[in-house]
């Protein structure tokens, strides 16, 4: 899995946010839990608050960045977008594994694969509501007797679907190949 931008720049509100929680928590906990060592020579309870609060933080983020924010895409919070999943346009799949930080875009047909290299998520030159998810891939071609035949680079340009249910988009291959094609995909499995 490799990172993914967007055009809103949502996680550093997010990590305002986590950072916000995590300050909170470790108010309460300071408030609430005796000093370690009260009669020892080192003040160690000026260490062990802004530990704590690291220790939160990262806990909070691997929270979110794994569980919580694909719950909060299930309530269509705006901006926020769970592509995880497999989807099917005849012999085509395209399998999405998201997290909130990353994203990996694998497409096979007729014995190719193609992996993703990079991926963004574009609302913002759209009208509302349209969301496209653009990514650029390696595909390693489809295996001919002893040798791969036809890998390339690409790019594809998926529109979701209204129903969310989809994408439909076209592809575009390196000029070595000159190759284009366009595709209806439908969800056939979540993650």
């Amino acid at each position: 899995m490799h990172s993914y931008s967007d055009g809103f720049g949502r996680t550093s509100y997010s990590h305002a946010a986590l950072a916000l929680a995590a300050l909170l928590i470790e108010n309460v906990l300071s408030q609430h839990i005796p000093p370690l060592l009260p009669h020892s020579p080192i003040n160690t309870l000026a260490l062990v608050p802004p530990l704590r609060f690291l220790a939160l933080f990262a806990v909070l983020e691997l929270l979110f960045s794994n569980i919580f924010w694909r719950v909060m895409a299930l309530m269509h919070c705006p901006c926020i977008y769970d592509f995880n999943g497999s989807y099917e346009a005849g012999s085509a799949k395209l399998i999405i594994r998201q997290t909130w930080h990353k994203m990996a875009i694998t497409f096979e047909m007729d014995g190719a694969t193609a992996k993703s290299l990079s991926a963004s998520i574009i609302t913002n030159r759209l009208k509302k509501g349209d969301v496209e998810l653009i990514y650029s891939y390696f595909a390693y071609g489809s295996n001919n007797g002893d040798e791969r035949q036809g890998a390339h680079y690409g790019t594809a340009i998926l529109k979701r679907r209204h129903d969310h249910n989809g994408f439909e988009g076209c592809y575009y291959t390196e000029q070595k190949s000159n190759n284009y094609g366009c595709f209806a995909f439908q969800r056939s499995e979540s993650r």
